[in-house]
This record gives structure tokens, C-alpha cells and sequence, in this order.
């Protein structure tokens, strides 16, 4: 009786052994995974480094150039400043994503497994039919074939979702078996008015700092050539430089003033498909309600029940989905407007992002 105690015993404590070497990896963990295992994201950090301590060398030297090399290192130290911060979005948006799908595939097995226990029912019923002489063999062949096909959309479901873990794995860097944990998106309605999204977005732009900075490199080309006397083809040329490095500038402002308002109009298109996929879920909760309490009284068949049920849960995706775009829109427009710090900290509950300063 001992031995067999023992026995036991050592099977309950390696059953938890096993259970406890799984690691659980919700988004938020993951993220932060991905980060130290993104050597992109690494290789731009340091390229940022390095521009800061080229802008700083050269902010102390003597130079009579100095200004004109310190406006293009403080293009490159911009330049890479993107860099890093598209890296690290591209992050993000890339976990998001794979977490977004794994948890939508998630629901999508589910349904094709649902969807699978109805054609066997629906075989099961033509069998019958047929064995009384009420079916044909086209209608049970067409069965059978129904079936068939839904396995194989299982199948394909479930390669799909397994796609999807050895993607989060590889990204994260996660060895072993691991458990992901469904992600759950956020609905927050956008609390900035235009106007101020255009002046941060304007502020924080790279491609406007660009302009900017083109300017005002062929303003001092000018000045110079001007004080230098050179012929005057020379300085028409430069002044037509200038003139179109100014001219740039106002259409980068203008571009980026129509895509701050596609963003609002998308993002407010998205809400209301939410709403709009909420109602058609209530609906559908309804629906399924009932035809419970039918199938529970006898009226209605197992079929019956259980493709209510399969509407009920493609309902409850479509929710999820429509959610689940908004939020990629949302972090996609503060990204747009610099909000790092925003995305990172109150959408998604990451350490923000040092800002570098280049003034």
C-alpha cells in the first residue's frame, strides 16, 4: 500500500512539475519579450547612440562649417530617432497582430468544431433518411462530403493557430511549451480635438523636421554663396533651392494635415461598426436564447441548437474583430502624432520609450 502511495505521489508531484515548466505568456509579457529579442530594434537603438554622440562631438568643435554640419547630424540624430521609434512600433503592431490572431483563431476552431458536429448530425440524419428509402445516394454522397470538407476547414483552422504560437514563439524567443494567453482589446473613445492632434503631429513629424531642416540648409547654402560672390546663375539657382525646399515643406504639412483627418474619419467609422456589430451580437444572444429554451422543451433538434450556437459565437468574433481594428487604429494614430509614451504606458502597459532630445 506504501509503494502504491508513493507511486502516486511521485506522478502528482511530476504532473506538477510539468505544469509549472509551462510558461504563460499573455501580451504584455510577450511584448517585452519581443524587445529583448528584436535585434532591429537593437541595431536601431544603437545607430541612435552613436548620431547623439556624433551631434555632441560636433556641437563642441571650432569649425567655421559648424552649423551646417551640426544641421545635418541633427537630420541623421532625427533620422535615427524614427528609425528607432519605427522599430520599436513595428514591434508592438507586430505582437499586437499575432496575439489579435491567435485569439480570433482561437474562437474560429471553436466554430469549425461546432460546424463539424453538425454535418456529422446532418450525416447522421441522411443515413437514416436513406436507410428507410426517404434519401437518395446523391444526398448521402453530398453529406458525406459536406463532412469531408468541414474537417479539412478544421484542419486548416488549426495549422492556421499553430502558424500563428510558433510565430509568438520565434518572435519572443520562447523555448519550450508555452501557454499564450488570449488578448482582450481596449475601446477608448479619441480624447484630443484635431487641431491638437495636427500641432503634435506637426511637432513630432519626421518628415516635416526633414523639411525643416532642408530649409534651412538651403538658406545658409545661399547665404554663403552670396557672401562668397559667386556668379549670379549660381545664386538663382540656389534661391530656386531654397525656394522649393520651402515649397516642400508647406506640401508635407498639407499631406500630413489629410491624413490626421483620415485617421479620425477611420477611427470614427470603426466605432460605430462596433456599435453597429454589438446590436447584431445582441440580436444573436436573443436568438440563441431561445432556441435554448426550445431545444430544452424538445422543439427544436440538436442541429438546430448547436448552428444557433455557431451564429452566436461568429457574432461574438465579429465583436472581437471589429474591437480589435479599432484598437490597431487607435495605437496607428497616436503613433502618427508621437504619443509613444500614451501607447505604451496606457494602451498597452509597457516601460515608454526615452525620448531624445536634438533641440
Amino acid at each position: 500500500m506504501k509503494k502504491i502511495f508513493i507511486i502516486i505521489l511521485i506522478f502528482t508531484l511530476s504532473a506538477i512539475c510539468l505544469a509549472d515548466d509551462k510558461q504563460v505568456v499573455d501580451f504584455q509579457k510577450g511584448l517585452k519579450l519581443a524587445f529583448q529579442n528584436n535585434i532591429d530594434l537593437k541595431i536601431a537603438q544603437l545607430n541612435l547612440t552613436n548620431s547623439q554622440i556624433a551631434w555632441e562631438k560636433n556641437k563642441l568643435s571650432a569649425n567655421a562649417d559648424t552649423r551646417f554640419q551640426q544641421l545635418k547630424l541633427t537630420l541623421d540624430l532625427a533620422k535615427n530617432k524614427q528609425n528607432y521609434r519605427q522599430a520599436r512600433f513595428d514591434t508592438i503592431y507586430s505582437i499586437l497582430n499575432d496575439f489579435i490572431s491567435f485569439t480570433s483563431l482561437l474562437r474560429t476552431v471553436e466554430v469549425n468544431e461546432l460546424q463539424l458536429k453538425i454535418k456529422e448530425l446532418e450525416l447522421e440524419r441522411i443515413n437514416e433518411l436513406y436507410e428507410k428509402g426517404s434519401a437518395t445516394s446523391l444526398e448521402l454522397m453530398n453529406a458525406r462530403v459536406a463532412l469531408e470538407e468541414q474537417r479539412l476547414n478544421l484542419h486548416i483552422k488549426r495549422e492556421d493557430l499553430t502558424e500563428i504560437i510558433d510565430n509568438l514563439k520565434f518572435k519572443t524567443g520562447v523555448k519550450g511549451e508555452v501557454m499564450f494567453i488570449e488578448f482582450t482589446p481596449t475601446v477608448l473613445p479619441l480624447e484630443i480635438e484635431f487641431e491638437e492632434a495636427l500641432e503634435k503631429a506637426t511637432n513630432t513629424s519626421f518628415e516635416i523636421k526633414e523639411k525643416e531642416i532642408n530649409y534651412q540648409l538651403a538658406c545658409l547654402e545661399l547665404e554663403k554663396a552670396k557672401l562668397e560672390n559667386k556668379p549670379e546663375l549660381e545664386i538663382k539657382e540656389l534661391n530656386n533651392n531654397k525656394e522649393i525646399a520651402s515649397l516642400s515643406l508647406v506640401k508635407a504639412k498639407n499631406n500630413l494635415k489629410e491624413k490626421i483627418k483620415d485617421q479620425f474619419q477611420a477611427l470614427s467609422q470603426a466605432l460605430k461598426t462596433i456599435e453597429v456589430k454589438e446590436n447584431e451580437f445582441a440580436i444573436a444572444k436573443e436568438s440563441y436564447e431561445q432556441t435554448k429554451r426550445g431545444y430544452e422543451k424538445g422543439f427544436y433538434t440538436e442541429s438546430q441548437f448547436l448552428q444557433s450556437k455557431v451564429s452566436l459565437l461568429n457574432s461574438e468574433n465579429a465583436v472581437f474583430n471589429a474591437k480589435a481594428d479599432y484598437f490597431l487604429k487607435t495605437i496607428q494614430f497616436y503613433q502618427m502624432i508621437g504619443e509613444d509614451e500614451l501607447i505604451e504606458d496606457k494602451l498597452i502597459g509597457v516601460t515608454p520609450i526615452e525620448e531624445v532630445s536634438f533641440d
